[in-house]
């Protein structure tokens, strides 16, 4: 998912977009650890995706595993 994320992220970043002007994309990774319910996982890759954005935008960012 970390590289299908990042090849997504360099795709955006190379294209051009005349009326937009430069555009990125940033994303949120966490992998699901069963027995975690799914609640928690959202709420981590959200978290991942906040981490990306106030990082400085235009970067992938995967969450730490879920605590037991």
């Amino acid at each position: 998912a970390q590289r299908v994320a990042e090849k997504l992220r360099l795709l955006v970043a190379d294209q051009p977009f005349p009326t937009a002007g430069r555009v990125t994309a940033s994303f949120g990774l966490a992998q699901l650890q069963p027995p975690e319910p799914l609640d928690k996982w959202l709420q981590r890759t959200d978290e991942a995706l906040y981490a990306a954005k106030k990082g400085g935008r235009d970067r992938v960012c995967v969450a730490q595993v879920a605590a037991a």
